[in-house]
């Protein structure tokens, strides 16, 4: 008879190598951050979230989150409120452009009647890392002479109409806020915040070369406000 010899063993395809060990370990990384991005953007707390809040939601411990955030953080895909409370942060609108461009063009149609009705320049303008930039701008139609105001403007939050409409948005309040000379020498703001709209601190305002009639100007603010909020929420908007 002819002896049999065992063959070598073949490599188990379960067997954990250390290149396939690290691959899970990566893939765990980006599944808990992804996980961290999907809670914060659930609508469940638009106050945003606390560390303990979060880490009971998603079922870890509270030094584990901490280690997630810090990076999360840095990169600004999610930002922490001066009362400890995390919510998404811009970088994840400027994963895509074309998200931001999606939110102007949605908003322009509001734009273009609050600058018709008021006779001045109307704009929308979110918080950027600690500024205020306006991303969509609308000039009205039958006025020789207006404000030229770009989309892309960025100034201090605590200068302005629309920046220091944006820092009382952070408390909830909505009055409306008015501004002289400035940003632009001469030049009149009126503002409110959109404190509602989720993900995003928003204010809508209107900037003139003459003062306006406040009795006029804040209801037209709130209806284009209004109006921004309701087509911004809207699925087949978005769609």
């Amino acid at each position: 008879m002819t002896d049999v010899k065992d063959s070598p063993a073949m490599p188990d395809d379960t067997v954990n190598t250390p290149s396939t060990t690290a691959d899970t370990g990566g893939a765990q990384t980006v599944d808990r951050a992804l996980g961290i991005l999907v809670t914060l953007g659930s609508g469940a707390r638009t106050e945003g979230w606390t560390v303990s809040e979060l880490a009971k939601e998603l079922g870890w411990s509270r030094p584990a989150l901490y280690r997630m955030m810090r990076p999360l953080e840095n990169r600004r895909f999610v930002r922490k409120s001066a009362d400890g409370r995390y919510s998404l942060g811009l970088a994840i609108l400027e994963l895509s452009s074309s998200l931001v461009g999606s939110i102007a063009g949605l908003s322009a149609p509001a734009l273009r009647s609050l600058a018709d009705a008021t006779g001045a320049t109307a704009h929308l303008t979110i918080v950027d890392g600690g500024e205020a930039v306006a991303i969509a701008v609308s000039e009205p139609s039958r006025v020789n002479m207006s404000v030229a105001y770009r989309a892309g403007s960025r100034h201090p939050l605590d200068v302005g109409a629309s920046g220091r409409a944006l820092l009382r948005g952070r408390d909830g309040a909505s009055e409306m806020i008015s501004s002289h000379g400035e940003l632009e020498a001469g030049a009149y703001g009126y503002a409110v915040a959109m404190p509602t709209l989720p993900h995003i601190e928003a204010s809508i305002g209107v900037v003139s070369l003459s003062p306006l009639d406040t009795g006029a100007v804040e209801p037209a603010l709130r209806i284009a406000s209004a109006e921004i909020e309701r087509v911004l929420r809207t699925p087949e908007t978005r769609a």
